[in-house]
């Protein structure tokens, strides 16, 4: 029901005033409220692009490894196709001096080419040392 005319059920002033103050310390509340939440929107975007930074970086880093990786492989490739080819050719160099061992024994009226060959296998260098010299001072006889 309805309150009655006489009875008058009012807010008094010191109410009023009480509820004005709070209604103050509301509006500093949600000011407060707001530039935190603006802050820490803020810091949100700042980690964020830090996030997307670090992706991008970690993106970039794994296209290097790979890449990185790929050549070391055509490296390796290469190396290895090195080594063959320089293994083939050794072993060729010492069937070519097997072979000239052998026709240098037949020149020379010598059975085992063999002993021969190991004697030039052990002494290469000095073979060798002896024959560019030789063939820069050789006389034709």
């Amino acid at each position: 029901m309805p309150p009655k005319k006489g009875d008058k059920k009012g807010k008094k002033n010191g109410e009023t005033k009480k509820k004005d103050k709070g209604d103050d310390r509301d509006i500093d509340q949600d000011t407060e409220l707001v530039n935190e939440l603006e802050s820490v929107t803020k810091e949100l975007e700042e980690v964020k692009k830090r996030v997307q930074n670090l992706k991008d970086e970690n993106e970039w880093l794994e296209q290097e490894a790979q890449r990185i990786s790929e050549e070391s492989v055509i490296k390796l490739f290469h190396k290895s196709l090195k080594a063959i080819h320089k293994s083939s050719r050794i072993s060729y160099l010492y069937t070519h001096l097997e072979y000239i061992c052998s026709g240098i024994c037949c020149f020379l009226n010598v059975c085992d080419h063999f002993l021969l060959f190991d004697f030039l296998k052990i002494n290469s260098n000095k073979l060798l040392f002896f024959l560019f010299h030789s063939m820069e001072t050789a006389e034709i006889i």
